[in-house]
């Protein structure tokens, strides 16, 4: 381990995370319109300058990754940790703060009913970010018992197990909407619905669900990454509905300044009564990647919801 001779914010044996992003300055470039403004997770010169190609450490041949046992890292992506965070907290701030810069997408309102679909990770830390930074009602749909368990712990005033549309019946009479029931298709709730919804999954089904429990005029906010779905939109042109894409993080206005979401994220932790740490569920050596990944691929085998890799 070494730190390089222009780099004065950490020293030898300081505890740190790393933001693994690589943004016009990592690659030692004049600034891009999106960099300029703070949106550096969103830099349109991911392909040139100092480094090759990819958006993140892991996927830059240059780099080095996670899952190495050296990896490269710019002195403005690296953080420092509390000495009272353990590493296995620390773990948590990565994907704490996609979690953070999805809810400030659309922060809600004291009054809003917000809707999480999803009880994996990133759910679930939506979950815990929107009870830590706003007091709007917030219920959740999770397709395990032991997802369901951990989100009421997280913040969830309302959970609901995956089962059919027997979940979506029951979030749409949670917001005071009628079912309506067609032969040929899952329940639709009218009348009302969700304010915001959050969509952590990203496949056909959670997004119609997604957009079933929708509001007339509310937004729904995807985080999930999707893949070649096929899905109705016709609910979202009817509700005259907004979707918000959410990618990683970087600046979030937050008390009356920017704030990098990394930042937040270790704050969070930090004060939080909820020990994020309990999220990461199995643990393995470098040597067992098969059995991790078995692991995380299967989480209600094993009910798994963060699965890590310990280096000795």
């Amino acid at each position: 381990v070494d730190v390089g001779n222009n780099v004065e914010n950490v020293s030898m044996g300081d505890r740190v995370v790393i933001e693994p992003v690589l943004p016009c300055e990592v690659r030692e470039l004049e600034q891009c319109s999106f960099c300029e403004k703070g949106f550096y997770h969103l830099c349109s010169k991911q392909d040139l300058g100092a480094l090759s190609p990819g958006q993140f450490i892991g996927g830059c041949k240059d780099t080095g990754g996670g899952w190495g046992e050296y990896v490269l890292a710019h002195k403005s992506r690296i953080f420092k940790i509390p000495d009272s965070m353990s590493f296995k907290e620390a773990l948590m701030i990565e994907p704490l703060a996609c979690a953070i810069h999805c809810i400030f997408k659309k922060l809600p309102k004291s009054e809003d009913n917000c809707v999480v679909i999803g009880g994996g990770t990133i759910g679930l830390l939506c979950i815990l970010a929107l009870k830590s930074y706003s007091d709007c009602k917030i219920i959740a749909s999770a397709k395990y018992p032991f997802q369901s368990e951990v989100a009421r712990e997280v913040g969830a005033d309302e959970v609901y197990l995956v089962k059919k549309d027997r979940h979506i019946k029951k979030i749409g009479k949670q917001l005071g909407c009628r079912i309506f029931s067609p032969l040929m298709d899952d329940a639709y709730p009218l009348g009302g619905g969700a304010d915001i919804v959050i969509d952590s999954v990203g496949n056909s089904s959670s997004i119609m669900n997604s957009l079933r429990v929708l509001k007339e005029q509310g937004t729904m906010i995807l985080i999930g990454l999707p893949a070649k779905e096929m899905v109705d939109w016709t609910p979202l042109v009817l509700k005259e509905g907004k979707i918000i894409a959410s990618h990683i993080y970087s600046l979030e206005d937050f008390n009356g300044k920017k704030q990098r979401t990394f930042q937040m994220a270790i704050d969070l932790i930090a004060s939080s009564n909820f020990n994020i740490a309990k999220l990461v569920t199995h643990e393995f050596p470098l040597n067992k990647y098969k059995e991790a990944l078995e692991t995380a691929s299967n989480k209600g085998k094993y009910q798994s919801i963060k699965t890590a890799f310990v280096l000795d």
